[in-house]
């Protein structure tokens, strides 16, 4: 869709270049298609009373949830006509239904732009995907849009099939197109960062496991020296009757975010400009436990064995 060519998270914010170097000079072209909508929607989710959940993705990677009357950027979801697509699958000799729909957006200006869902609307003109070599960071630009480059802002004065131009100031530059060779370092960047990221998540998981098992063997040590304590001289090996109610567990068990990352993007104001700012993504996960718990009358029982 959008990002086939550059479907890639933010790896870092936008870059600073070294002093007395031209800011421009880590910037290439990674490629230049036909212009679209910025926004495409992708889902619906049923919520309360009726009511639905939207969901959009944005050209430059990031997903919004919004609901009828919420913001989705500088647009307001006005209202949704959900409807109901039969396509016929050969497999099963039969026609399949899928969720369908379009909704209405309006621009602060009022102007209107329907959506029909998992398509792109096609805009005049070209769109053009940005990268910066030194960082891996990037983003879509369309004409006439100001970005940061660096220290300062840069206007994209025009694009054309094979080509960008950039206008600081009274001086214009061409944007070279990105080579092979620039891809193939770029790749190479995505795939150490990713090594580390998944080495990072193994060190943390294990040193989880390793405290865990710290914890359980001081547990029962402590146990052990409660009983050396209490009863005196026993023999190596005890046997211990704990008499409790039988017992039932029911329920289920979730996941929960408990380390956050906060990752760079690019937003576009109600003025046209493009501004820095940031989301805030889930890197770690607990998992959590909720149910109900019967303990029955009459008496049960469960055995430990405690060697000393």
């Amino acid at each position: 869709m959008f990002i086939a060519s550059c479907s890639l998270l933010l790896s870092s914010a936008l870059p600073a270049f070294p002093q007395g170097t031209n800011e421009l000079d880590c910037l290439r072209v990674y490629v230049i298609q036909p212009a679209c909508f910025e926004y495409v929607l992708t889902s619906t989710m049923d919520k309360e009373a009726g009511k639905k959940m939207l969901s959009f993705n944005h050209i430059n990677g990031r997903t919004v949830f919004a609901g009828e009357g919420d913001a989705v950027g500088e647009y307001t979801v006005k209202s949704f006509e959900p409807s109901v697509e039969r396509t016929f699958n050969p497999t099963i000799n039969s026609y399949v239904e899928k969720k369908s729909g379009r909704v209405k957006l309006q621009a602060p200006d009022g102007t209107k732009v329907t959506l029909e869902m998992g398509k792109i609307l096609p805009r005049p003109g070209w769109i053009a995907c940005l990268i910066w070599i030194d960082s891996g960071s990037w983003m879509y630009v369309s004409r006439d849009e100001v970005i940061p480059v660096g220290s300062n802002e840069v206007m994209v004065a025009s694009i054309t099939a094979d080509s960008l131009a950039v206008v600081s100031g009274n001086a214009s530059n061409n944007v070279p197109m990105i080579t092979d060779a620039e891809k193939d370092q770029l790749v190479a960047m995505w795939e150490a960062r990713k090594k580390a990221a998944e080495e990072v998540r193994l060190a943390e998981k294990k040193r989880q496991i390793e405290q865990a098992e710290k914890e359980a063997a001081a547990e029962a040590a402590k146990y052990l020296a409660q009983l050396d304590s209490s009863s005196g001289a026993r023999k190596s090996r005890q046997i211990i009757d704990i008499r409790t109610p039988p017992q039932f567990y029911y329920g289920t068990e979730y996941r929960y975010p408990i380390s956050f990352e906060t990752v760079p993007i690019i937003e576009k104001t109600s003025t046209g400009t493009r501004i820095r700012n940031a989301i805030v993504v889930p890197t770690r996960f607990q998992t959590g436990f909720w149910g109900n718990q019967i303990t029955s009358g009459g008496t049960g029982a469960r055995v430990i064995s405690v060697t000393q």
